[in-house]
């Protein structure tokens, strides 16, 4: 019997927002571009207002910041930066402890519920504008024009 394959949630968005800093280097970012904290810490609050669990702290990463949350039983990463062509970019992740992590298994078993859950936050305000959810191979391959509205 043939397995039943389902399409798979685009997991990487885009989109633009002016309101949150995309200027002013703070002394604690590990790189002087390092923007996405406010964005990080406004998307925590808007998901825990949804009576969404998440982690207790936003981490700042080389590219940007991720805050976790918790979906369908399964933990989440939702990693965040600023691309200097003035767009907004994240993508989740699983977390999968440090062996996961080192064999891959971080962008594997990402559910659709999951994106949803960050696409929710985001259009749910009027200050964020051109959301587009890609696959990360086709974000990768430079396809970004295969981006879609939702994330599925």
């Amino acid at each position: 019997m043939r397995k039943k394959v389902g399409v798979a949630p685009r997991t990487l968005v885009t989109f633009r927002c002016t309101k949150f800093n995309t200027s002013e280097t703070r002394r604690d970012y590990i790189n002087p571009n390092n923007y996405g904290d406010d964005v990080a810490e406004w998307l925590r609050n808007e998901l825990a207002a949804q009576g969404i669990v998440v982690g207790r702290k936003i981490g700042q990463e080389d590219f940007g910041w991720w805050l976790s949350f918790q979906n369908g039983g399964r933990m989440y990463d939702f990693v965040l930066g600023y691309n200097a062509d003035g767009y907004w970019m994240g993508w989740l992740e699983r977390e999968r402890g440090m062996a996961g992590s080192l064999f891959g298994m971080r962008r594997k078993g990402i559910q659709a519920e999951a994106a949803k859950v960050i696409h929710s936050v985001l259009v749910s305000t009027d200050f964020i504008s051109d959301i587009r959810w890609h696959t990360p191979k086709d974000f990768d391959s430079l396809r970004e024009d295969m981006g879609k509205a939702t994330p599925v």
